[in-house]
């Protein structure tokens, strides 16, 4: 057995890990250059949530990569903003850009990863944070 196949015991770590790695991020929101910066926070926090056996550490966990999918969503859209305006540039700047698009997209999409033992732990939290977003 590896030691990535350990539950993380100590839940104070993994919410202070999770704690450092959002204040992180928030950080870095801002700056898309900056992908594979949060895709190790994405690495991490995917662990840290199929690792642990805590409730509260995986809500945590669910909620950075809830985080992690906003900016990424963010900073597509700065990229599409940015890519109609490039009506003068050169082929290959575009290329490099629509590539920085799909990279970026790439890590929105693994904010969605978590074991599938986990799913009902997943849907219960997105249901319940809607769910509290919404005035009645």
């Amino acid at each position: 057995m590896f030691l990535s196949d350990y539950s993380i015991i100590d839940d104070n770590f993994a919410l202070k890990t999770l704690e450092l790695l959002a204040s992180e991020l928030e950080k870095n929101a801002c700056n898309w250059r900056n992908d594979y910066f949060l895709a190790v926070i994405l690495v991490l926090t995917t662990r840290i949530f199929c690792l642990t056996p805590v409730c509260a550490v995986k809500a945590e966990a669910l909620k950075l990569l809830r985080r992690c999918r906003e900016v990424t969503e963010e900073w597509c859209s700065s990229i599409e903003l940015l890519l109609t305006k490039m009506t003068d540039a050169n082929k290959e700047d575009v290329k490099e850009m629509r590539m920085k698009l799909v990279q970026i997209a790439g890590l929105s999409a693994l904010t969605f990863s978590a074991n599938r033992e986990d799913s009902h732990l997943v849907l219960r939290y997105v249901l319940i944070s809607h769910m509290t977003q919404i005035n009645f």
